[in-house]
């Protein structure tokens, strides 16, 4: 079967003009297990990460610097969720891979969701490194002296008030969250 060349524009499932896996290859080269969410290799590969070779039964890829599984077939690197979406569905995920523990690691298909960016970024636990107050939905404003709790919905910003502390503003965001967004931590 040839490769099929991927024409929409979706960053998400891979690059413009890239050569897009089969389905047929993926299960020639890897087993995927539902149940731990690992990819272990069918066939002995050469090469590899690192220069070491992989032989039968050995778990194909390794960590990437950004948290993710990552999986290296036929000179093109894949995301593990993407490719266990691909792998028990037959289709490329329409979005983005949403895994629902918040544990980048675990590609169990149970804990994998596709969602748009707009639902996945409710699904945010954790505040930004750059977020000097260290809780999602707060920052400190300067002026007054006080933390400021703030939620996105409907794609509007929405004040919920200041606060004392960085922990209270937190409290006041994941109550707002709990009501306003449906895939909240």
């Amino acid at each position: 079967m040839e490769p099929i060349l991927l024409i929409a524009d979706n960053a998400h499932s891979m690059l413009i003009g890239a050569i897009m896996l089969s389905l047929n290859r993926l299960k020639e080269l890897l087993d995927y297990d539902p149940l731990t969410g690992v990819f272990v290799c069918l066939i002995p590969r050469r090469g590899g990460y690192g220069g070491r070779g992989l032989d039968v039964g050995d778990i194909a890829g390794c960590l990437h610097l950004k948290g993710y599984w990552v999986i290296g077939i036929d000179g093109t690197e894949y995301k593990a969720h993407r490719l266990a979406w691909f792998y028990i569905y037959g289709v490329w995920p329409a979005f983005q891979i949403d895994h629902l523990d918040h544990d980048k690691t675990n590609n169990r298909i149970a804990n994998l969701r596709d969602v748009t960016q707009f639902l996945n970024q409710q699904n945010i636990i954790l505040a930004r490194k750059k977020n000097s107050s260290g809780f999602l939905g707060v920052h400190f404003h300067k002026r007054s002296g006080k933390y400021v709790a703030q939620i996105r919905v409907s794609g509007e910003g929405k004040f919920l008030g200041y606060f004392e502390t960085a922990k209270e503003a937190h409290a006041a965001y994941m109550a707002e969250k709990q009501i306003h967004h449906s895939f909240h931590g």
